[in-house]
């Protein structure tokens, strides 16, 4: 006979308790699991209290809702404001950055692995590498325009063909009919 393990049988009491409408059997068989798994796997007990926090404070979220505001921040600046506007938004650009790091980071020590393992995790892997690689633009500054380029020396007698009558340097001027 198989026995079942008491993780398995832990569940299917959670299970048969939650679908009885039966809290308090449900609360006793939670609280009971979760004191085996303290004591047969005491490394699990912190990773899963982090994976809550980590859970409830949804980094991927809440850096996206920066980086969304980072380039309204920058598009508003092409309109109105354009030195406090696009420092304003770089700094939004750097701690939406920091969050997205630490999400992406704090998976991959739940996870234990690298962040490319599947679409979502490649996504954000793909979003993180985007901004970490973009070349920073233009500092903030007043607006200098381009000075004009210097201007360029008459070419010399027999560099440029254009409306030259003279034949290129080597061959022969083509014969005219003569009058008479």
């Amino acid at each position: 006979p198989q026995t079942i393990p008491a993780s398995v049988s832990a569940l299917a009491d959670m299970s048969d308790a939650f679908r009885a409408n039966d809290p308090s059997r449900f609360l006793k068989v939670t609280r009971e699991y979760a004191g085996w798994l303290n004591i047969e796997h005491p490394e699990w007990a912190g990773r899963t209290s982090y994976e809550l926090r980590f859970n409830q404070m949804q980094p991927f979220y809440h850096s996206m809702v920066l980086y969304v505001g980072a380039f309204l921040l920058a598009c508003t600046s092409w309109l109105c404001c354009p030195q406090g506007l696009r420092k304003s938004a770089f700094l939004l650009l750097v701690l939406a950055l920091v969050v997205h790091s630490f999400g992406m980071f704090s998976r991959m020590w739940l996870q234990g692995r690298p962040p490319v393992t599947n679409l979502y995790s490649s996504a954000i892997f793909v979003g993180w590498g985007a901004v970490v690689l973009t070349p920073p633009g233009p500092r903030p500054g007043p607006r200098r325009w381009p000075s004009r380029p210097a201007r360029e020396p008459p070419p010399r007698a027999g560099a440029s063909r254009r409306g030259s009558r003279r034949p290129p340097p080597g061959t022969r001027a083509p014969s005219r009919p003569r009058a008479g």
